[in-house]
């Protein structure tokens, strides 16, 4: 495979995907308010590493302005088919890795089974790029849900570390890695 860039990469996702309930779309400045509404909650925070509590207009305004942007990141705002923002989901490209699944849903959404469509979506559309043989995510330990529904997209718990910095410092986070299969001849 040819060593790609990050933009690269990011290109090689679509912009858009669908499921049977939901569209990933990318993140845009009409989003703010939702994105503040479902995400300053601080028990979303304390199950994710990258999001801060309180959760404000600023820190919607820099996701969607700066973050979402970044060569380095495909970011997706999940919404219903009617448009009701759900949640965010982005794959995450650091050199010389496989790209990182990342999510969150609005407390509202849990336990509806959003999430395991969502990553088996997102799963779907990078293996079907060909670009992307491999994905990787992350929980944190505490996050038992978090960790069933990447079992659930077949992800196979790797390892387990202890974060050494940033606000999750000194917490359990289980690594957890998926292959593509191989197409039987």
């Amino acid at each position: 495979m040819v060593e790609m860039s990050g933009i690269d990469l990011k290109t090689a996702l679509p912009l858009r995907i669908e499921t049977e309930r939901l569209t990933l779309r990318p993140p845009m400045r009409a989003d703010v308010f939702d994105l503040v509404d479902q995400a300053n909650n601080p028990r979303i925070a304390r199950m994710l590493k990258r999001m801060p509590h309180p959760y404000t207009k600023a820190d919607a305004i820099g996701f969607v302005d700066i973050t979402a942007q970044r060569e380095a990141e495909r970011a997706y705002v999940v919404t219903m088919k009617r448009g009701t923002l759900v949640g965010v989901a982005s794959f995450m490209f650091a050199h010389g890795h496989p790209p990182e699944i990342g999510y969150w849903f609005g407390e509202y959404y849990w336990g509806r089974g959003f999430a395991t469509e969502v990553v088996r979506a997102m799963v779907c559309t990078a293996h079907d790029t060909g670009h992307f043989p491999v994905i990787c995510a992350q929980a944190l330990a505490h996050n038992y849900a978090s960790a069933r529904v990447l079992e659930k997209a077949g992800f196979g718990r790797t390892h387990t570390s202890v974060d050494a910095e940033g606000v999750t410092k000194g917490k359990s986070v289980i690594h957890f890695r998926l292959e593509k299969a191989e197409e039987a001849a």
